[in-house]
């Protein structure tokens, strides 16, 4: 195996300046390696919370900002897939969700885009109500 030689001090100096990501998202760019983190991995970390303590008060709105601006055309690479992240997310998180119930509902009653995946979270949030009560969601 092959001695790892030590970096000199200029060798390590340079990694400051060739190694970061400031610029990397144009000029004017003001986070830097924040643009790494996108709507997707949000909507995971999210879960991840709520899996660990149970709480849903810090998940929720993180899931809720997402399904509150769902794309009608795909603008970001993942934004679709951040949704779809977020309504499985929202129906893993069953009743502790109920919060997210309306919103649910109403993209469940356009009947055309994200309904299925709503309809499916709410069917999880709220297992016990009828879909006669809930407007514009398919019967069954």
């Amino acid at each position: 195996m092959a001695e790892r030689r030590i970096p000199t001090r200029e060798e390590v100096l340079s990694y400051l300046h060739q190694r970061r990501n400031w610029g990397r998202w144009g000029q004017d760019d003001q986070v830097g390696a924040i643009n790494l983190i996108t709507p997707a991995k949000r909507v995971k970390a999210a879960l991840a919370v709520w899996r660990i303590d149970g709480d849903a008060k810090a998940a929720l709105p993180v899931l809720l900002a997402v399904v509150e601006h769902i794309p009608t055309v795909v603008t970001a690479p993942g934004q679709n897939l951040a949704v779809i992240h977020a309504f499985d997310a929202l129906g893993q998180m069953g009743p502790a969700a109920k919060p997210a119930a309306p919103k649910m509902r109403q993209i469940a009653a356009q009947g055309a885009g994200w309904s299925f995946q709503a309809t499916n979270a709410l069917n999880k949030i709220e297992p016990h109500t009828q879909p006669s009560s809930q407007p514009g969601l398919p019967p069954g």
